[in-house]
């Protein structure tokens, strides 16, 4: 038996029954438990570097790299990781993941940018990594990859 024809640009089945019935299997089987466990521990890691900054920043700049990283980043978390866990994740699951991306990204480029020399080096070289890796740990679709 012949594989369903498939669209060349986006990978999707040409059978739109086929492929919601494939993205929901896809979606249960695989982006649900990957993106609960990576977003999950992307979350603790990231959390954890206010003692990356307690090293590196001046410490003139200290509370006030503490006050961007957590001010920013956890009312975001307090928002996607519960989702995670709900029956909406399915449907808001790229709109809320490109919002931690973006977060994090605009956390680490905001650090960056009130500190000067090493300190600044030190954290903005994590930008282009975020970059790269963050739709993989989101499992983000081509467009919310651009988007990105």
């Amino acid at each position: 038996m012949p594989a369903p024809p498939t669209h060349r640009f986006t990978a999707t089945f040409v059978d739109r029954a086929l492929e919601a019935q494939f993205a929901r299997e896809s979606f249960e089987r695989t982006t649900r438990p990957i993106t609960r466990f990576t977003v999950t521990l992307s979350a603790v890691i990231f959390l954890s570097y206010g003692v990356h900054d307690a090293f590196i920043m001046p410490g003139a700049l200290l509370h006030e790299a503490w006050a961007i990283r957590y001010g920013l980043s956890v009312p975001m978390f307090a928002l996607v990781l519960p989702l995670m866990w709900t029956r909406v994740y399915e449907r808001w699951h790229r709109p809320a993941l490109l919002l931690f991306a973006v977060t994090i990204s605009a956390v680490v480029l905001s650090l960056g940018a009130i500190a000067d020399g090493e300190a600044a080096v030190l954290q903005t070289a994590w930008a282009p990594l975020f970059v790269v890796l963050g739709p993989f740990i989101a499992r983000l679709n081509v467009v919310y990859q651009l988007a990105y």
